[in-house]
């Protein structure tokens, strides 16, 4: 999980972000809120305002957008409604490409762009098709 600093706005944390992490995608914070695709985050918001499937989507967004080779997922739609699952999953398919993505979940639509599953059954792992 990211720690998200709480007292800064949307724009402060996406630069903050981006001074520390090479980011993939939105060149602007302009752009980071519009690929966030919510209409109650805003640029000048403070993140102690959101709610906590809010927070969320800043997280996936600022760990899918980081510019790494390995992405570690744990649970990535708990937290967001309908809407925020398919948001998430459009984000992943785009910005996907040249990383290996670990995921962890007890939901099965978390696998559906999973190239491939191991599910862990009596402590042993088992590959899935």
């Amino acid at each position: 999980y990211l720690d998200l600093i709480e007292d800064l706005t949307t724009k402060e944390l996406f630069e903050f972000q981006k001074g520390f992490i090479p980011m993939l995608g939105p060149n602007s914070a302009v752009e980071f809120v519009s690929l966030l695709n919510h209409p109650q985050i805003k640029l000048h918001k403070t993140v102690s305002s959101f709610s906590s499937g809010m927070k969320h989507r800043l997280n996936l967004a600022l760990a899918v957008l980081s510019d790494k080779k390995v992405l570690l997922l744990d649970e990535p739609s708990s937290f967001l409604d309908e809407e925020g699952i398919r948001w998430f999953y459009a984000l992943l398919k785009q910005f996907r490409s040249g990383k290996t993505i670990l995921l962890a979940s007890n939901e099965k639509k978390d696998f559906q762009y999973c190239d491939q599953v191991l599910e862990l059954k009596d402590g042993r792992l088992e590959a899935k098709t």
